[in-house]
């Protein structure tokens, strides 16, 4: 029986070298190498590895650590090209980000790194991210804040 943090180190060994697709494939490349956990664990350390579902023109999605640090650690960069940002909509305290596909985890992850005091939180899917506003900020004060972290999204509001 292997700890926690063997556990963590051979996942983020398999996916650095591009081996997971799939949290069933990853589970089952555990299971070949000694470990035994269950699809709950695995997301639960994926979620504290900060690993990403993101697009991939070979296989359709594969499992993607945040950009390595010369230490080896693995923290959520702090800023991203706006390249695969299609849109922001604003609702209320509410804000949609659309991506292409494969890129709202990674955007959903930066905004929450950086803590931004306008958002809340976020909850992201494939394509779409929903951003959980305070009430107190303007859209302007929202949009000055994420640019910080995502250059070029000012350009991206639909009105």
């Amino acid at each position: 029986m292997y700890d926690k943090n063997s556990r963590q180190a051979t996942i983020r060994e398999l996916v650095k070298a591009g081996m997971v697709h799939s949290q069933e494939e990853l589970q089952a490349l555990l299971n070949e190498r000694g470990f035994a956990a269950t699809q709950a664990t695995l997301s639960r350390d994926m979620k504290a590895m900060g690993i990403v579902k993101m697009h991939d023109a070979e296989f359709g999605y594969s499992y993607r650590l945040p950009y390595e640090t010369e230490s080896g650690k693995s923290p959520i960069p702090k800023s991203l090209s706006s390249e695969g940002i299609l849109s922001i909509e604003f609702s209320t305290s509410l804000a949609v980000i659309r991506t292409r596909p494969g890129y709202a985890n990674m955007v959903g992850a930066i905004i929450d790194a950086s803590h931004p005091d306008p958002v809340m939180g976020t909850i992201a899917g494939d394509d779409t991210v929903l951003l959980v506003l305070r009430e107190a900020y303007p859209r302007i004060e929202v949009i000055s804040s994420l640019s910080a972290v995502l250059p070029g999204i000012e350009f991206m509001v639909k009105q």
